[in-house]
């Protein structure tokens, strides 16, 4: 049963990274079309979106790791 919490804690995560992901793409993308000159959004924006995409794969291969372990281990 302490199984149950951490995939839904995961699940919960990943869809908050992948909402992160496409929030920083459409501000990317805005900020593209309009003031070309501003740099530091640009930066700034790149590394939040990398920060999701990189939790958005953190959460993927820990969900992973655990079914492992849940199938090794037997329910």
């Amino acid at each position: 049963m302490e199984y149950a919490i951490a995939p839904v804690l995961l699940i919960i995560l990943a869809v908050a990274s992948l909402c992160g992901i496409i929030v920083s793409a459409k501000k990317l993308h805005d900020i593209k079309k309009g003031a070309a000159g501003n740099r530091a959004p640009w930066i700034l924006l790149l590394v939040v979106c990398s920060l999701y995409i990189g939790l958005f794969i953190a959460g993927i291969i820990f969900i992973f790791i655990l079914m492992a372990s849940i199938v090794i281990n037997g329910m």
